[in-house]
């Protein structure tokens, strides 16, 4: 009863909310599928009644939209951003919102420096008989943003799933409460076209019996999780956990049998998808969220064995430097995880890093190309990459020489292609 009563002691609306906010104050808002809606649509509803303030955020692409759809206070916010997205790149070419590269392992150092919240805003479970409230399907890099937050915010959601894990959270950590019963967002990946189902082909290839795997969400990730079937004794270590690879797990492809760490669980820091992929998590020991500084920790490595990282990217060029992050100079993703994975692929015992993309974009570039340009970033470089495939096959270039590199690459590069990147090797 002392846990209820100091539950409704701590509960507040919104515009008590909006009154802790002062002048030059950072606000740290969860995101992914667990972004408190509820909180961030005050915040915009009365954004006129809040004093200058900056707002650090680390959206996901296609899902998290509501705080940058809109325009007419961004005068007066500073926004931080640690990921790119198709919704924001136009803002951060005009300098609304502030793009911060970063790999996903280092977040927790930055919110303990130089971006220490003052307010951390976060989605929770109600909480238990014990006063226990759960961050649920988000982990990431909450409990560092909890931590070192002056005040934490919560919108208290029924429709959250309570997980296992490092999810749970006492309210005696949280400062206020916010009722908020909204639906959790969800994801749905497109359907893979044919040239990314032969890609998933070439990919489930390279995949061992007893692998343990990393892999993200999207057209690509689900056509290759769609060709495991025949797989046996798949493991689970990820940033994110997906529709498929509950499927995976339902068919008992994905067991964890054979991981000599959280043997016989699904680890992730992120859960992505549908409700029936929420409602399956709920309250199952067999999957369990960590803080990105377990999942993403190589030293880990040497304990996950035929650890395989897929990633994708949007070019890469003869030496192996990849980037995965601009179009045209249109930051529309962020470094990520990628190059956190990939180191811990490759100090793997048999493990494997893979960048799988298609040959071409829509307009049938090459996405194969002779030398990144100086506008471009660098999200992998070229000692870090280890095993490229296209809809036109695998090739490895791990402690291979620049030549060789470009040679393989060539190879898996569409046919239309190959002669104006074989020109330009020639004349190199």
């Amino acid at each position: 009863m002392s846990f209820y009563n100091e539950f409704q002691l701590k509960k507040i609306n919104i515009n008590q909310f909006l009154n802790l906010i002062e002048s030059n104050m950072l606000l740290f808002f969860e995101q992914g599928a667990a972004e408190p809606t509820a909180i961030i649509q005050g915040l915009l509803d009365h954004f006129d009644k809040v004093p200058r303030h900056r707002i650090l955020v680390n959206p996901v692409p296609n899902l998290n939209k509501s705080l940058f759809s809109y325009d007419i206070g961004c005068e007066q916010w500073e926004i931080y951003t640690l990921f790119g997205t198709p919704e924001i790149h136009k803002k951060i070419s005009e300098g609304k919102i502030q793009y911060i590269p970063v790999n996903t392992s280092e977040i927790p150092t930055i919110l303990g420096t130089t971006f220490s919240p003052d307010i951390t805003i976060i989605q929770v479970s109600p909480p238990d008989n014990n006063g226990f409230c759960n961050l649920g399907i988000t982990a990431e890099t909450l409990l560092t943003a909890i931590e070192e937050a002056k005040i934490v915010v919560a919108q208290v959601n029924q429709n959250m799933p309570v997980t296992y894990g490092q999810t749970g959270i006492h309210i005696s950590d949280i400062d206020y409460f916010i009722d908020g019963d909204s639906p959790l967002l969800e994801y749905y990946s497109p359907v893979p076209s044919e040239i990314e189902e032969k890609i998933a082909d070439e990919v489930s290839h390279l995949i061992p019996d007893r692998a343990t795997l990393q892999i993200g969400i999207g057209r690509i990730p689900d056509a290759i999780l769609g060709k495991l079937a025949n797989k046996k004794d798949l493991g689970i270590h990820s940033g994110l956990i997906s529709d498929k690879m509950i499927e995976l797990f339902k068919l008992g492809v994905i067991t964890g049998r054979y991981k000599k760490v959280d043997k016989q669980k699904i680890i992730g820091t992120n859960i992505l998808g549908s409700r029936e992929l929420y409602d399956f998590c709920h309250k199952n020991p067999s999957i369990e969220l960590r803080p990105v500084t377990y999942t993403h920790n190589i030293s880990l490595a040497a304990q996950l064995d035929s650890f395989i990282s897929i990633n994708s990217a949007i070019e890469i060029d003869l030496s192996g430097q990849v980037n995965s992050e601009s179009i045209d100079g249109r930051q529309i993703s962020g470094v990520g995880g990628q190059l956190d994975f990939i180191r811990m692929a490759r100090k793997s015992r048999g493990g494997k890093a893979i960048i799988a993309l298609p040959s071409t974009d829509r307009r049938g570039n090459s996405k194969i190309i002779p030398v990144l340009s100086s506008s471009v970033p660098v999200s992998t470089p070229r000692t870090e990459i280890d095993v490229v495939v296209t809809e036109f096959g695998a090739v490895s270039l791990r402690y291979q020489p620049l030549i060789e590199r470009a040679r393989r690459l060539i190879s898996i590069a569409h046919p239309n292609h190959r002669p104006h990147l074989e020109e330009w090797l020639r004349t190199l």
